[in-house]
């Protein structure tokens, strides 16, 4: 078998999702979590808890004609929450929310694998749940430019410890992010089968046989310096394939703010960045941003940030300082932004 062109995805949610069973299809687009928040309660809904990842798109109905938007953010790995809203432009105002789970198709043998089993693909995968209280199905159709599903994991989205479990020749969750070091639990539900996970990975060797109301417990590690995915597999049920994408230590090390006690200078540019995003993040629906890019420049102590936002659907640039470690506004944008946009 030819080694497959499809990188391993990181937002597996993010795609096209249809089914020729439930004419209710889908199209979903990873999303800054900024542009995420401020969609979903726009739309009536809430913000998951953090750790979460955001998805935006719209939704098609072949058999009404009805269309709309859906946002919605992930509680865990295995599950997406949200809100749609119908399209008003053309008479439809329908709204309310959606619950599904991401899980292997009955054609999950055909989830892709290389030779060798060590690329996973979204082919043959499937959400089941709920949409406006109605059964919702839909299986993986396609990926779009956009999509995000293989955008860089964020750090924050990563988890100190994760369980996982084998049921039904599935690993719940197919997928996870978690920070190195990470205790990650592998356990077979009761009642179910026996399994023999194992994994080629470099970092992450391991082999091991459970039996129904087994774990199997161990730390991810990385030295790579960069995030890499952890793929496991099956020894005896062959559709049964899960991918852990590792962020380094350094990474997650840095992937939040420095403790309020902290003294000294800012040194890092990656660390003055954080402190523009955590002012965005506060008053990003007070200010009506849906996204934005920030880029630090400038030396230990001293450094110069500039936003490249999306506010009220119409591009703007904010400017700050952090001179030691204190933020100053740099034009009048950052100083509204900073303020909460009153």
């Amino acid at each position: 078998m030819a080694e497959s062109a499809v990188p391993t995805p990181t937002y597996f949610w993010g795609a096209q999702w249809g089914d020729k069973a439930t004419p209710v299809g889908v199209g979903l687009r990873h999303t800054p979590d900024a542009e995420g928040i401020a969609s979903i309660r726009e739309q009536g809904g809430k913000p998951c808890a953090e750790p979460t990842a955001y998805y935006r798109g719209g939704y098609f109905d072949a058999a009404s004609g009805r269309a709309g938007k859906v946002t919605g953010c992930t509680i865990g790995f295995e599950r997406l929450v949200g809100r749609f809203v119908g399209d008003k432009s053309r008479g439809f105002t329908e709204r309310g929310n959606f619950d599904i789970r991401l899980h292997v198709g009955n054609s999950g043998e055909e989830y892709g694998l290389t030779e060798g089993g060590e690329i996973i693909e979204s082919a043959g995968l499937v959400f089941d749940g709920t949409l406006g209280g109605q059964p919702w199905h839909a299986a993986f159709t396609q990926h779009f430019g956009g999509d995000g599903a293989t955008d860089p994991v964020d750090p924050k989205d990563a988890v100190s410890s994760l369980n996982v479990q084998l049921k039904s020749k599935e690993y719940r969750p197919l997928y996870a992010f978690v920070k190195t070091g990470a205790k990650v639990t592998i356990c077979v539900a009761r009642g179910d089968f026996v399994y023999k996970p194992f994994s080629l990975s470099p970092q992450d060797k391991f082999a091991a046989t459970l039996k129904p109301g087994q774990c199997y417990s161990t730390t991810a590690k990385n030295t790579t310096g960069a995030t890499y995915p952890w793929k496991l597999h099956d020894d005896i049920h062959a559709r049964e394939k899960m991918v852990i994408w590792i962020v380094p230590a350094k990474a997650t090390g840095g992937g939040t703010l420095p403790p309020a006690t902290a003294k000294g200078p800012i040194q890092t540019a990656h660390e003055a960045n954080l402190i523009i995003e955590k002012i965005i993040n506060k008053n990003a629906v007070d200010c009506q941003i849906t996204t934005y890019r920030l880029e630090a420049r400038g030396t230990s102590g001293k450094w110069s940030i500039k936003g490249q936002l999306t506010i009220g659907g119409r591009s703007a640039v904010a400017n700050w300082t952090i001179v030691g470690r204190k933020v100053v506004p740099a034009n009048p944008l950052a100083a509204d932004i900073d303020a909460g946009c009153p």
